[in-house]
């Protein structure tokens, strides 16, 4: 048998090879065979807290910012937008936001950019409509995360694959080890039952110059907005602003107690939240808007009393 110059399989796969055998010009013997190819292994990974984290013990239930990195060993052919990059989580934590922060020397198939697929709860998180992915080409992926209920000593790990556009392996990593570990998840110390001796009840209402989170809430008059209202404006006028008025200073956005990725202008404050079709409710919902990693979180509001137009603008996946 004399074999041509055969190239490695850009996938793997079991390839079948066939085989005949001739006497004169007669076909006496067939047989067929598999040959397996295996993905090659990611070398270059890691998964740990975010570098926005400063702990070292994690509380059961609690959500933190992780880090997930890695460069591909192969090209990932497109096929038409039709790879994939996929994360799973093992065990120990799950999704408990849509968050999703990519950032990478690969290019988007088209103007849809990358997209980052997950849902909270899950722990399956696929980046889609990717170009070709060269060989060495490099992933960082934020993600937010909560711990499992079970108060223990756990070891997170997670698996990354890379996709062909048909959908084969072509690179993979099982088992990454969180770069913490062993990693203790410890209970709270309970509370016990104690009662306050004259209690009342405080209530504060918003008032000229306050401080605090920005709470806004609505209900949709379309249902369709429940699964297509992709992305959400909210503008305020003059007056209102972030604690720093910087855009540097990071803002945490939350429609019903789920986080979403939010930009943000400032004069006038305006703030874009994305991926939001997921948030929705067709009752009564809720946007809580405040600042992160201050000494004192929160939005001023104006010095002056009066009365104030805020604009809110639910725009759909074709952006209307």
């Amino acid at each position: 048998m004399t074999f041509p110059s055969i190239a490695t399989p850009a996938y793997a796969d079991n390839f079948v090879f066939n085989l005949r055998l001739y006497k004169g010009q007669n076909n006496i013997k067939r047989i067929w065979f598999y040959v397996t190819i295996t993905p090659d292994t990611i070398i270059d990974h890691s998964y740990k807290f975010s570098p926005l984290e400063s702990i070292s013990t994690l509380y059961p239930n609690s959500d933190h910012f992780y880090v997930v990195s890695w460069t591909t060993v192969n090209l990932v052919t497109s096929v038409s937008g039709a790879s994939k990059m996929k994360i799973t989580i093992n065990n120990v934590f799950s999704l408990s936001s849509t968050y999703c922060s990519l950032v990478t020397t690969a290019a988007a198939y088209d103007g849809r950019g990358i997209m980052c697929e997950l849902s909270a709860g899950g722990t399956v998180i696929n980046l889609k409509n990717l170009a070709d992915v060269p060989a060495g080409a490099t992933f960082n992926l934020t993600i937010q995360l909560r711990s499992t209920s079970t108060a223990s000593t756990v070891s997170p790990t997670l698996d990354i694959k890379t996709y062909h556009g048909n959908g084969r392996v072509v690179d993979q990593v099982l088992s990454v080890p969180f770069a913490t570990t062993p990693l203790t998840n410890t209970n709270l110390t309970v509370f016990s039952t104690f009662d306050v001796p004259t209690s009342f009840t405080s209530t504060r209402g918003i008032t000229a110059g306050y401080f605090g989170n920005l709470l806004v809430s609505f209900r949709p008059r379309v249902s369709a907005t429940v699964s297509d209202g992709s992305k959400m404006i909210l503008s305020m006028p003059t007056g209102f602003s972030p604690s720093v008025n910087a855009l540097s200073l990071p803002l945490s956005c939350r429609l019903n107690n789920i986080r979403y990725v939010c930009t943000y202008t400032i004069n006038p404050f305006v703030i874009t939240m994305t991926g939001t079709n997921n948030g929705f409710t067709t009752g009564t919902n809720v946007i809580n808007i405040t600042t992160l990693y201050q000494t004192s979180n929160g939005v001023y509001f104006p010095s002056s009393s009066g009365r104030y137009l805020l604009t809110l603008e639910i725009i759909n996946n074709t952006s209307s």
